[in-house]
């Protein structure tokens, strides 16, 4: 089974837009002060109400994705 063209082109679009979506944005808090994406997380992690569930959807997410891709296989 070879490369879907449209499949990759798809990947490469949503990936550069968590990347391009994140700079901007990081730099516009950086010239205004305010902390930056990555604080804001850290900070949340570490806070008792919302803590617990950014950690389990941090160790959801790729074991999700794991049986996703490697356990279910693709599609014939």
């Amino acid at each position: 089974m070879g490369t879907d063209r449209i499949t990759a082109f798809a990947w490469l679009w949503v990936a550069g837009w968590a990347i391009l979506g994140w700079i901007p944005v990081d730099i516009w808090l950086h010239r205004t002060g305010h902390p930056y994406l990555t604080t804001q997380m850290r900070t949340w992690m570490h806070d008792p109400r919302f803590g617990w569930a950014i950690w389990g959807a941090l160790v959801a997410f790729p074991v999700m994705l794991v049986m996703h891709l490697l356990i279910i296989g693709p599609k014939k």
